[in-house]
């Protein structure tokens, strides 16, 4: 029933998102009097401006209970942590995780519930921290610049992961 929700979800921000796209091209051809182009737009940089703390070691259970609890997360935060046109940000480049306490006050006790973050206080503190620690882990083994034409939404990619 979560994986159908989720997958709803996604549909309905992708063609909302499709849906504004064509009413602006529509728009700005309307005003160039529907004859000219539009100019093309420039490629995607496809960079992951990771945040990370190479100094923080990292604790493989905890990155594995943390992949497991991440579905409260993916359908904001997109499948895996890659944004799948959701409205929250790719978390491997906030700094929030970076540390535990600023983690535990916006996950937990809801410090960005104006911004849309809801709050997850059924978490103690040890999920809370495990949740922490797999958005570093995706964080880390993110590369800085993501291969074009390489499908990073592919069970293979993802299972490096």
């Amino acid at each position: 029933m979560k994986t159908l929700l989720v997958t709803f979800t996604l549909i309905a921000v992708a063609v909302a998102t499709a849906s504004a796209s064509a009413r602006i091209d529509s728009r700005v051809r309307s005003n160039l009097d529907g004859k000219a182009a539009l100019p093309p737009s420039a490629p995607p940089a496809l960079k992951v401006n990771v945040q990370d703390n190479p100094a923080e070691v990292l604790d493989p259970k905890q990155i594995a209970m943390g992949k497991a609890m991440f579905m409260a997360c993916a359908a904001c935060h997109g499948r895996n942590m890659i944004g799948a046109g959701g409205p929250a940000p790719d978390l491997r480049e906030s700094s929030i995780p970076l540390s535990p306490e600023a983690f535990w006050s916006v996950v937990h006790d809801g410090a960005l519930i104006e911004r849309g973050m809801p709050r997850f206080g059924m978490f103690g503190k040890p999920e809370i921290e495990a949740l922490r620690q797999y958005v570093r882990a995706r964080a880390r083994a993110a590369t800085t610049t993501l291969m074009p034409g390489r499908n990073h939404n592919s069970p293979n990619f993802q299972r490096r992961f």
